[in-house]
């Protein structure tokens, strides 16, 4: 039996890893290429700023659709989630919206909690799952993007059913983020 974050993690994550987005963790490692030879509907890695990656998907309009994307790890450094954010256009006071995914055996009726570099908190429910895990969306206000800018790190807070009550602590960089976020349209 495996615990999905006990004591035999190695394989929880080689489970899990065929669980989370395959596609994006894919593409977060490939290195960047020409968009112009990719055909429309293609994802591609469009650049890398420290932690952070742009991700876009070839468009036949004038801009393709990108986003940034970091492959959460743990303290092994085994991946076990991933955080996507887009720019947000409105409405006034939102900066951006981030997508948490998260493996599957996640306790949904805790919620995650995301903790930024200068102690702010909030605690967001899951939205929906699915093959590739479950996933939380958070509206991030403009402090909080500003808060992620100038910190260094933050971290998820989140739980496994197979151990309600144990948080697990997942850290996040915010290293490259101004960047990332400034190259979003």
């Amino acid at each position: 039996m495996i615990k999905i974050f006990g004591n035999n993690l190695a394989a929880a994550v080689v489970l899990v890893l065929g669980l989370i987005n395959p596609t994006l963790s894919a593409i977060a490692q490939s290195p960047t290429i020409n968009k112009d030879e990719i055909p429309s509907g293609q994802r591609y890695l469009a650049d890398t700023y420290k932690d952070w990656q742009r991700l876009c998907m070839k468009s036949d309009q004038a801009e393709d659709v990108c986003h940034i994307y970091q492959l959460i790890k743990n303290q092994d450094n085994l991946p076990l989630g991933e955080i996507t954010v887009f720019k947000a256009t409105e409405p006034e006071g939102i900066s951006a919206v981030a997508t948490i995914l998260t493996p599957l055996g996640t306790l949904l009726t805790s919620q995650l909690i995301l903790t930024l570099d200068d102690d702010t908190k909030g605690e967001y429910p899951y939205s929906w799952c699915d093959k590739g895990g479950c996933y939380v969306r958070i509206a991030l206000t403009d402090d909080q993007v500003y808060s992620m800018k100038k910190g260094r790190s933050g971290t998820i807070q989140i739980e496994s059913i197979s151990a309600p009550g144990e948080p697990i602590i997942l850290p996040i960089s915010f290293l490259g983020l101004t960047a990332a976020i400034g190259d979003l349209r």
